[in-house]
């Protein structure tokens, strides 16, 4: 397959910038990280993704797990110190680890899913802050102006305040970025999609992300041979978790065996 036409900002976001940004999103739980992609390059990839799109046998829409749009995204050097520093105070940051590689793909007027949390109802404990066990980006390829685009919907603060919530009047606000941004969020919100009310597909990308503790002298990405052995006689999704991570025994199977 000829690799996607999406083009990255290299340089990195200054040290300041880079922590007016952090303050934002732990105040609000989210943030737009701006000029991340080359602006001129955005509406090529996009198309290349929707000519990529099949329908399933029950009705949705994807993008198959093999294209390499599906990650592409990934590879821009701006995301990697937010979500470092957003999953993490510690002077010795961790690692992220990519857990989730969601497209959401619908039709121009599709209704789509009310309000949510992903996690956390209960808010935080006392009132300091307490950073997030993952960190998702969101990503729409498109300018995101207004209502009619499809912005998701969210209730700031509402990672944090219990009291916040969509039921009592809570403030409301929307998930408007560029097409060259990348939104960072925290699923302890309150969010809710809109449909695109504009002539085309409705694209949203979320990535989820978890830390992988770093520590000085020990070397985190070699499985030792036992190790390697416990997971593959793993009994279970419980064990394969527990001695391998997130992905599954079959689907690493499967993916170096189309590679190969």
């Amino acid at each position: 397959m000829q690799q996607p036409s999406l083009k990255f900002i290299d340089t990195p976001y200054p040290s300041s910038h880079l922590g007016n940004l952090l303050a934002q999103f732990r105040a609000k739980g989210y943030v737009v990280l701006p000029n991340v992609f080359k602006r001129e390059s955005v509406d090529n990839f996009r198309q290349e993704v929707e000519s990529a799109i099949v329908k399933t046998q029950d009705g949705r829409f994807e993008l198959p797990d093999n294209r390499p749009e599906l990650v592409y995204p990934l590879k821009a050097p701006r995301i990697r110190d937010p979500l470092s520093r957003a999953l993490s105070p510690s002077q010795m940051a961790p690692k992220i680890s990519v857990f989730e590689t969601a497209w959401l793909i619908s039709e121009s007027g599709k209704n789509l899913g009310g309000w949510h949390k992903d996690r956390q109802h209960e808010g935080m404990p006392g009132r300091e802050y307490h950073y997030p066990l993952a960190v998702h980006l969101g990503i729409y390829y498109r300018d995101i102006e207004s209502i009619e685009d499809g912005p998701t919907a969210i209730i700031p603060r509402s990672h944090q305040d219990q009291n916040l919530n969509p039921y009592n009047g809570s403030e409301q606000e929307l998930f408007l970025a560029r097409k060259e941004d990348v939104i960072m969020w925290d699923q302890r919100l309150w969010h809710q999609a809109n449909s695109r009310q504009k002539e085309g597909w409705r694209i949203f990308t979320i990535y989820g992300f978890y830390p992988i503790q770093a520590f000085q002298g020990y070397e985190i990405h070699k499985m030792p041979r036992a190790l390697a052995q416990a997971w593959l006689d793993s009994e279970g999704t419980a064990d394969e978790i527990f001695y391998g991570g997130t992905f599954s025994l079959d689907s690493v199977r499967r993916g170096l065996e189309r590679i190969e």
